[in-house]
């Protein structure tokens, strides 16, 4: 078998065990649905800050989901490739301090930041699981709030939330579309 072919299998193993890591983009959209709403309550520097530590509840409730659809293995503890889904996993919290550098320079631009790392943290999973469903939610977030960044950024806390469930249920349902091609299941 060619080192290609061994990698192909070795993807596919991994979208079998994570069902594609479909969990996570689905937990992302309950995140933007209260970062929507708490956007119109809230004073914008409170919301900024609501926004980045409301970020810490995506995993966990992303955890939730994989166990509510029965994923196999969510963390595919045995599996070659596991590790590098870690690294890529682990990017967006790395931006942690960036977030907050943002939020002090100016609270208005944190949606944007928001979406956009978050879609760029979408991106490698586009090739890990073989995935167009993870290009176009990460496109989508990048792309549609940097245009609301550029036409209309007064209503960032309002359009880039819906922008980001937008893509996401777009790419969630594409990601589920792929699951159930390949396994009959999504």
């Amino acid at each position: 078998m060619s080192p290609m072919h061994a990698l192909d299998d070795l993807q596919k193993s991994l979208c079998r065990l994570t069902q594609k890591g479909v969990a996570m983009p689905i937990a992302g959209i309950p995140y933007w649905l209260v970062m929507l709403l708490l956007g119109q309550l809230l004073a914008t520097p409170t919301a900024s800050l609501v926004m980045i530590l409301g970020q810490a509840a995506v995993f966990p409730v992303g955890l939730g989901i994989s166990r509510f659809l029965r994923t196999p293995d969510f963390f595919a503890k045995d599996h070659p490739l596991s590790t590098l889904g870690g690294y890529l996993a682990a990017t967006n919290g790395l931006l942690l301090p960036i977030a907050v550098f943002v939020h002090e320079l100016n609270p208005a631009w944190t949606p944007l930041f928001i979406a956009v790392t978050g879609g760029a943290h979408f991106l490698p999973f586009a090739w890990l699981y073989q995935s167009r469903g993870y290009m176009v939610l990460s496109l989508g977030l990048v792309l549609g709030a940097v245009v609301v960044a550029i036409t209309a950024h007064t209503q960032a806390y309002s359009a880039i939330p819906v922008i980001a469930i937008t893509a996401s249920l777009i790419g969630v349902t594409m990601i589920r579309g792929e699951l159930r091609r390949l396994f009959g299941r999504g």
